[in-house]
Parts: structure tokens; C-alpha cells; sequence
């Protein structure tokens, strides 16, 4: 989810069950004792909102840590293409020691069989790939 719009809908509907706390069910005001510690006095709102605002925080926070997992699982995804571009530099080349570790098992596959075989790319490689580093090698063979 968004979380510039999840912000927008929480702080909406917390003002709503504020504001609809306030004028329909009590404007009273209340203090609580916690562990000993007495708290301010303020309005049955407030006391109401306090927990949504926590939940608020709590969810924010849970999504920015399941979107950094996800940002270092696709951070592997992308090394590892990185790696393959390489190895299919290095069979364009004809190296003879190849040996790329990937991380992801797609891209485990894919890199062992292009570690086992020489690649002898036609004239249209240029033509065909968007890739400048696997162009560049077109003019060495």
C-alpha cells in the first residue's frame, strides 16, 4: 500500500472517530493513573484516538520493514543479473575459468549453463540488445 494514501485515509479516520466521539457520545474529560503515574485530564476523545494513532505508527512501521526485506531480496535479483551479464561477457570472450556465484536459484541455473558454453553471437547483437556492456564486447571478436 501506499503510504502517503495510508497516511491521508488513517489521519481521516481518526479525526472522524475523534470528532464523533467528541459530539455524539461524551465531552467529558477523565484522568487515568498508570503504574502509579497519573496521566493529564483530558477529554474521552483523545483517550480514544491514543490507541488508533499507536496502531497508526505500529503499521507504518511493520510495512517499512517487510518493504526493506523486500528491497534486499530484489537487491539480490539484481546482482545477480549483474552477474550473468557478465558471464555471458566472459563466454562471448571464451574465458576459460568461469565461476559465478549467484544467490538467487533462478539465476543459479540460467549462470551454470552459461558458465558451460561458448557464446558465438551474430552480427545483429547490436542491433538486438539494449545492453552497452555486451555490445562493447561485439568489437573484440
Amino acid at each position: 500500500m501506499y503510504i502517503k494514501r495510508y497516511t491521508v485515509g488513517a489521519t481521516m479516520l481518526i479525526a472522524l472517530v475523534g470528532w464523533y466521539v467528541y459530539v455524539y457520545i461524551s465531552q467529558d474529560s477523565t484522568s487515568f493513573e498508570f503504574f502509579g503515574i497519573p496521566l493529564p485530564n483530558w477529554p474521552i476523545a483523545v483517550w480514544v484516538v491514543i490507541p488508533l494513532v499507536l496502531l497508526y505508527l505500529a503499521s507504518v512501521f511493520h510495512m517499512a520493514f517487510y518493504a526493506v526485506l523486500s528491497s534486499i531480496k530484489l537487491r539480490k535479483y539484481d546482482k545477480d543479473f549483474e552477474r550473468v551479464i557478465d558471464a555471458i561477457a566472459d563466454a562471448y570472450l571464451a574465458k576459460a575459468e568461469r565461476n559465478n556465484v549467484y544467490k538467487t536459484p533462478r539465476y543459479k541455473l540460467l549462470g551454470s549453463i552459461i558458465d558451460s558454453t561458448t557464446l558465438s553471437p551474430t552480427k545483429t547483437l547490436r542491433a538486438n540488445t539494449q545492453n552497452d556492456k555486451l555490445c562493447s564486447y561485439q568489437s573484440y571478436r
